[in-house]
C-alpha cells in the first residue's frame, strides 16, 4: 500500500457474489500478506473452480481510492 488507509480485500465467485471479506479496516502503508485458507464467510469451505480478488484502498488524508481486481484460481 502506497499510503495508510482504509483498505476492503475481498474474494467474489465466478457469479459476482461475495464469497470473504478477508481484510476490512484501517491498514499502515507497506507490504501486508493475506492468506485465504478457501473458506467463506460462514467458515464453510468453497469449491475449487476461479474467483476474483477486489481490493479498494482508500488514502486517509485524501480519500483518493485504488482499486485492484485480479483472477485467483482455487485447486483443493
Amino acid at each position: 500500500l502506497p499510503v495508510d488507509g482504509l483498505v476492503e480485500l475481498q474474494v467474489y465467485d465466478i457469479t459476482g457474489k461475495l464469497v470473504k471479506t478477508l481484510v476490512s479496516g484501517e491498514q499502515t502503508a507497506g507490504a501486508h500478506v493475506v492468506t485465504w485458507m478457501g473458506d467463506n464467510d460462514r467458515g464453510q469451505m468453497t469449491a475449487s473452480g476461479v474467483y476474483h480478488l477486489a481490493l479498494t484502498a482508500t488514502e486517509t488524508e485524501t480519500e483518493k481510492q485504488h482499486r485492484l481486481h485480479q483472477k485467483a484460481l482455487l485447486l483443493k
